[in-house]
């Protein structure tokens, strides 16, 4: 489906987002009909930000619904036809960029001295070593003993 500009301002109006499609997607979600066409690039919309990508019955409904709000922006005042997707990699750099600087704040607190290290805490990778009880059972009835 082909998005003219008027319905693009009014999807935007109303809370839509417009994601760039992969390969993989347009593939995937053509037949479901969630694949929308936007300045003659594919796209996904999503209202939101939810994550769950509308089709084309969905998008007409919103659209009918808000007839008021079909007035075409002008080319200055219009947002970019595609929001950048906000990437995990560079979300978890900073967690651990941030675990780092306070881990060496710490370290500088207490001087750095080798009498006063910081310890580090291992975790636990298996289950303890602790003996299998097999024949717990038949040890319990009195068949062993």
């Amino acid at each position: 489906m082909e998005l003219s500009p008027e319905q693009r301002g009014a999807a935007e109006a109303c809370g839509c987002v417009m994601l760039p499609a992969t390969d993989d997607q347009i593939a995937r979600l053509t037949m479901q009909r969630r694949i929308f066409s936007v300045d003659g690039r594919p796209c996904l919309i999503t209202r939101h930000g939810s994550g769950f990508y509308e089709t084309h019955g969905t998008l007409s409904a919103i659209l009918a619904a808000a007839p008021h709000r079909t007035t075409a922006r002008n080319a200055a005042e219009a947002p970019p036809a595609f929001a950048p997707e906000p990437s995990p990699r560079a979300e978890a750099a900073e967690a651990e960029a941030e675990a780092a600087a306070d881990l060496l704040a710490e370290v500088e607190a207490s001087g750095g001295n080798e009498g006063s290290k910081v310890r580090m805490i291992k975790r636990r990778t298996s289950q303890p070593r602790t003996p299998r009880w097999s024949n717990a059972g038949a040890e319990r009835r009195g068949r062993m003993k």
